[in-house]
């Protein structure tokens, strides 16, 4: 028989990974506050989008005109939240890998001391 205060807090370990790959799935899944882009970073609705510009543009421009002259074109917000959910899978992970051998480890000497 196992002491289950000593279980407990292994769960913890695991928890600030898991939390960082929830966080990462949250993102994607959150709606986008940009002009020009409808759903989120993972179903995308592009949609027509205004600007103005006080720099000289060609008549035609393109996006890396467009961005050289300040404007945020759809692409780019679509790009920060996808860049910043890796960040956050990629932090979660980490503390996955850190807490998944910290938790064996405890539970592998909470069975020493078990009681039974």
């Amino acid at each position: 028989m196992y002491d289950l205060r000593m279980r407990k807090p292994n769960w913890w370990t695991i928890a600030p990974g898991l939390g960082g790959v929830a966080g990462a799935v949250g993102l994607l899944l959150w709606p986008l506050n940009s002009e020009g882009i409808g759903g989120n970073a993972i179903t995308l609705h592009y949609r027509d989008f205004g600007w103005f510009s006080y720099a000289p543009l060609p008549d035609h421009p393109s996006r890396d005109d467009l961005r050289r002259a300040g404007v945020t074109v759809p692409d780019d917000a679509v790009a920060e939240r996808r860049r910043d959910a890796a960040v956050a899978a990629g932090l979660g992970m980490i503390g996955l890998a850190v807490g998944i051998p910290f938790r064996r480890r405890a539970h592998d000497q909470g069975q020493a001391i078990s009681r039974g």
